[in-house]
C-alpha cells in the first residue's frame, strides 16, 4: 500500500526517540505499576467481600445509613478498619 514504508520508518524513528529519551522505559514503569495497583486492588477486594464480617456490615449498613445513624463512609470505615484489624471470619 501507499505510504507503508513511510509509515514503518515513522514508527521506527519514534521507537528510537522513545528509547534514547528514556521515555520508553518510563511508559513501562508506569504500565507496570499501574498493573500492580489493578492486581493489589482485585485481591483486596476479593478478600474483602470473602470476610463473613465485612458482608454483615455490608448487609446492615443500608438500614443504618437510611435510618441516620451512618453514613455510607462511616459504614465503609467500619468495614475497612476491621478487616486490617484482622477481626475477620471466613
Amino acid at each position: 500500500g501507499e505510504g507503508l514504508v513511510e509509515l514503518r520508518a515513522a514508527i521506527a524513528a519514534h521507537r528510537t526517540h522513545l528509547v534514547e529519551s528514556g521515555e520508553l522505559e518510563v511508559r513501562r514503569r508506569a504500565r507496570t505499576e499501574t498493573r500492580i495497583r489493578d492486581v493489589v486492588e482485585r485481591e483486596l477486594r476479593r478478600r474483602a467481600w470473602a470476610d463473613a464480617t465485612a458482608r454483615e456490615h455490608l448487609a446492615s449498613g443500608p438500614d443504618r445509613v437510611v435510618g441516620g445513624d451512618e453514613t455510607p463512609y462511616s459504614v465503609a470505615a467500619e468495614i475497612v478498619n476491621g478487616l486490617m484489624r484482622g477481626e475477620s471470619r471466613e
